[in-house]
Order: C-alpha cells, then structure tokens, then sequence
C-alpha cells in the first residue's frame, strides 16, 4: 500500500489588494473641490481685469486718432497752436455711451527748439475702481 503524502499547497504571492480605501477618495474628491473653487473664484476677476484692459486699448485708440490727426496738419493750423483743446474744460466724448472723454494741449518749445511743439492727447474714462486715464504724446516740427 502506498502512503499518501499530503502535500501542503505551494506558497505564492498574497492576493493582490488592488483598488482605493474609501479615505484615499475622499482625500482626492476634497484636493479636487479645493482646487475647483479656487478656480472658480478667478474667473470673475479675470473678467473684470480683461473689461479694464479692453477701456485701456480702446483709451489709446481714441488717443492714437487724435494724435494721427494733428500730425497731418500743418504747423501752423489753428488746432495745433498752443493751447488746451477743446478751450477751458471741455472734453471731446466718444466711444459707447460717450464713456470715453478726450482733450489735448499744445505746448511750444522754448530755445533751443523753437520750431517744434508737443502734444499732449488724454482720454479718460471711469471704471469699477474709479477714473482712469491714457496719455499719448508727440512733438510736432516745421
């Protein structure tokens, strides 16, 4: 008769533990709704700080006109004597519900450059934080 020989079964790796504990995903769900409100929290400045931007390209828009115009007048066209444009406190309006207020000034060189002026165009506008402004200047020559 034989004997039987039991055998005990080969030992082997450990059953694989694979998958998340239920804290791990809770951990990453709270990193992830962290991460998602600071987010969200950026967009209305974003879109605040992109309408400035857009006031300020459009400001020296308006300016960069005003300053191509008195360049194509002579030196000596009545608009381009020294002075404050329009007179006194006048502004020009312009753009969407004339947000935008535009004036320039000419000032003459003293000696040594007598035959030259500058020109000062400023358009200003308000905004959420209050008054903001654009200045562009030139020199003018005979």
């Amino acid at each position: 008769m034989r004997a039987s020989v039991m055998r005990s079964p080969v030992p082997g790796p450990p059953p694989s533990q694979s998958g998340y504990t239920l804290i791990e995903l809770m951990f990453v769900v709270i990193v992830l709704a962290i991460g998602i409100l600071a987010s969200v929290k950026l967009f209305p400045v974003a879109s605040r700080e992109q309408l400035r931007d857009r006031m300020r390209t459009a400001g020296t828009y308006y300016a960069q006109q005003q300053v191509e115009t008195l360049r194509g007048l002579g030196y000596n066209e009545i608009s381009v004597q020294e002075g404050r444009y329009p007179a006194g406190t006048g502004t020009t309006n312009l753009g969407p519900n004339n947000a935008f207020h535009r004036f320039y000034t000419v000032t003459d060189m003293d000696d040594p450059l007598p035959n030259l002026k500058r020109v000062s165009v400023t358009v200003r506008w308000s905004n959420s934080r209050g008054d903001d402004s654009v200045v562009v200047s030139t020199y003018l020559g005979r």
